[in-house]
């Protein structure tokens, strides 16, 4: 469940914006930190997940996640490693590549919905926050 529930974290945890959005500028427009949440369901069972993620300057990322998992004790992860981001298919999408320590390469695209939004190809948004 660990593997599975953070791949669904590190999806969520990007997300951008669309109006006046430059998609040669991902990483730019991703350096910060993420909020993301959301509730689904994963192997019959409902699920909440939150997530809190920091993208640096410098490639580095942080992120804590938050999972409960119906019938199952919460679970509380944190991840570090390397990030990078480029432009995607589209003029408002990103593609975003998360290296955690430890484990494989994940890459997914997000659209960039506003400034402060971005959401996942299964439609999980994540919000801006201030650090």
């Amino acid at each position: 469940m660990k593997v599975s529930t953070a791949v669904l974290l590190a999806a969520l945890s990007f997300a951008p914006a669309a109006a006046a959005f430059d998609n040669a500028s991902c990483r730019t427009f991703l350096t910060g930190s993420w909020s993301t949440e959301a509730a689904r369901e994963m192997d019959g069972k409902k699920t909440t997940l939150k997530a809190r993620s920091s993208y640096a300057v410098d490639g580095s990322f942080f992120q804590t996640m938050h999972a409960e998992v119906e019938g199952l004790p919460p679970q509380d992860l944190k991840r570090e490693g390397m990030w990078d981001a480029g432009p995607g298919a589209s003029p408002d999408t990103c593609r975003v590549t998360l290296t955690p320590k430890g484990e494989d390469a994940h890459t997914i695209e997000l659209t960039v919905v506003d400034a402060d939004t971005v959401t996942t190809p299964e439609g999980i948004a994540s919000h801006r926050v201030e650090d």
